[in-house]
């Protein structure tokens, strides 16, 4: 007899695979259906490939993959600096039902960008912690272990930030 969390794993798996296979169904319908549109309308089968083609492309990629069961999702195949209101919505979504997301890869976000994406989600807080404040942004902390040339850590490090801990939890 399976166990309930070899079971969990194998549904998570199988529900991945179904995920994937109706994403790639749906992309190739469409894909389908708009080459169609333009081969009825008399254009060449290439025109109206490399049409179907760019229409495909302006659809949401955004993925969800959860951690665990129900707490903790990784956003995949999104810019949060430029991100839709459709794919905020799909990430918002997400951050509602696994409670944490983790969005990765968003190494040219700006601090502008990080600002105007965060502010979605409500109004940002001025930390009490003034020395970690990024020059120039009172609602910007940074947390790092690097250190400037005089030895000193550019923003909070130490116990109280190596360990989880929660100044806001709402």
């Amino acid at each position: 007899m399976m166990s309930q969390r070899s079971q969990r794993c194998r549904d998570k798996i199988a529900f991945s695979y179904l995920t994937s296979l109706s994403k790639q169904l749906h992309s190739f319908l469409y894909l389908i259906g708009i080459l169609s549109m333009h081969l009825n309308s008399g254009s060449s089968f290439i025109l109206g490939f490399i049409v179907a083609l760019s229409s495909l492309a302006s659809l949401t990629s955004i993925e969800v993959v959860p951690v665990t069961g129900n707490f903790g999702a990784y956003i995949h195949n999104t810019d949060v600096e430029h991100i839709s209101n459709k794919d905020f919505d799909v990430l918002h979504e997400a951050l509602l039902r696994h409670k944490v997301i983790i969005v990765r890869n968003q190494a040219g976000l700006t601090v502008e960008g990080q600002r105007r994406f965060t502010k979605r989600f409500g109004p940002l807080h001025v930390h009490l912690e003034s020395s970690s404040h990024l020059p120039g942004y009172t609602d910007v902390n940074v947390v790092s272990n690097i250190k400037n040339e005089n030895g000193s850590y550019i923003g909070l490090f130490g116990a109280h930030v190596e360990n989880f801990h929660s100044d806001l939890s709402w």
